[in-house]
């Protein structure tokens, strides 16, 4: 017998106790010698197949431990029938970004309710870096297969490109973060069920299940909070942000970077719209009157909020409080106003376990849980009817 097919009897085998249940989830494999020794095969055939069966999801490996059985493996959704499920992100897939960013963490988290969170990913190879980033997900015989989707390298779009999803021959499509309507739209013509995460348009109504953060009960607190701590001139700071150039005919890279980027090129955040909604109805409740002087916008995760906060903190008729769409607008807020000797309370969202002692969370865990489900939902009943879910921020006051 040759290398290659002792390689995939090993394999078998093994695969074959663990769903008779001789090797129980969370046990130990025999060594790698035990292994070669019952099965007569070489240590380095027994190394290969064990590193096979690890990436299709059945055994991880702990270096100087040994090999160990994983924990969970998801029942079909549908009985013989194995989907094959897009995730499109508006910017580059790489390790990174997969795991230490929201993005990665609502991610981490749909995988987990797929049962693909141990699994290791297969990444675009570097030859094919430079033109499209992506990973994928997939267990073998697991009832599901998910492509990581996100812009190429070079790419000024905030999209993975709409023929990569043709080409794929998805069940379903869940983009997260992603606000680009107009390519939204083109993505529904696709009749694909579509799952929308982290943004919410009422133009997506009934065409797609959308999952956001619902921010009215948080924003509402934190304005009780203020107003009993004795704040009386109260502002609210929404975020801006740069929306994709609808044409770059014409344009290189580098002069479309620069249009795209120009702060004439400007949008407010969709979430801002709602965020400032829910301090207006709020405000008017506990009898305050708020009037455009009270609403500010500044770039999220630019100098463009320090600099409206160094000017903010030199008013004589300075606010005594702000409610930001961000944590790092309240951050670079409470910076100046210490620089001045200036008391001041500014509250922001920010994720969960990175957030001050006063903020509003937002938790991506959860986000990515609901969504993981809502996506399992739609498969299961293709049919079904739309949903819009929201999950809400919560306002930390200790």
């Amino acid at each position: 017998m040759s290398d290659l097919s002792k390689k995939d009897a090993v394999k078998s085998r093994v695969r074959t106790l663990i769903k008779e249940g001789v090797y129980l989830p969370g046990s130990k494999l025999p060594s790698d010698t035990e292994l070669h020794e019952e099965f007569d095969a070489s240590k380095v055939t027994v190394v290969r197949a064990l590193k096979e069966l690890e990436a299709e999801g059945y055994v991880y490996r702990r270096r100087g431990s040994g090999t160990y059985i994983r924990q969970h493996r998801m029942a079909p959704i549908v009985e013989g029938k194995k989907f094959r499920i897009a995730i499109a992100w508006f910017t580059r897939v790489f390790p990174g970004k997969l795991r230490d960013d929201a993005l990665g963490v609502i991610t981490r988290s749909m995988l987990k309710e797929l049962g693909l969170n141990n699994l290791k990913p297969k990444w675009a190879d570097k030859s094919e870096h430079d033109q499209q980033t992506w990973a994928q997900w997939d267990a073998g015989d697991s009832p599901v297969c998910v492509d990581v989707l996100g812009p190429s390298a070079d790419c000024l779009e905030r999209h993975p490109p709409l023929e990569l999803i043709k080409e794929g021959a998805y069940d379903a499509v869940v983009c997260v973060s992603l606000d680009h309507e107009p390519w939204l739209s083109d993505l529904l013509k696709l009749k694909i069920p579509v799952i929308i995460v982290d943004f919410m348009s009422r133009q997506f109504d009934l065409k797609a299940d959308q999952v956001f953060y619902d921010s009215v009960s948080a924003y509402q607190e934190v304005v009780h909070h203020l107003i009993n701590k004795g704040c009386t001139n109260i502002h609210f700071v929404g975020g801006l942000v740069h929306p994709q150039l609808e044409s770059r005919e014409g344009l290189s890279v580098e002069d479309a970077k620069r249009k795209r980027f120009d702060k004439k090129n400007k949008m407010i955040e969709p979430d801002s719209y709602f965020r400032l909604s829910a301090f207006k109805q709020i405000m008017e409740e506990m009898g305050r009157i708020v009037n455009e002087k009270m609403i500010h916008y500044t770039f999220l995760g630019s100098q463009d909020t320090d600099t409206f906060a160094e000017t903010m903190a030199t008013r004589k008729d300075a606010p005594d409080a702000f409610i930001c769409h961000s944590a790092t607008q309240a951050e670079s807020i409470r910076k100046a106003f210490r620089k001045q000797k200036k008391k001041v309370l500014a509250i922001g969202a920010g994720q969960k376990g990175k957030a001050s002692a006063l903020s509003i969370l937002d938790d991506n865990v959860q986000l990515g849980q609901v969504a993981g489900a809502i996506l399992i939902s739609r498969l299961k009943q293709p049919g079904r009817i739309p949903l819009r879910v929201g999950v809400p921020l919560q306002f930390k006051s200790k």
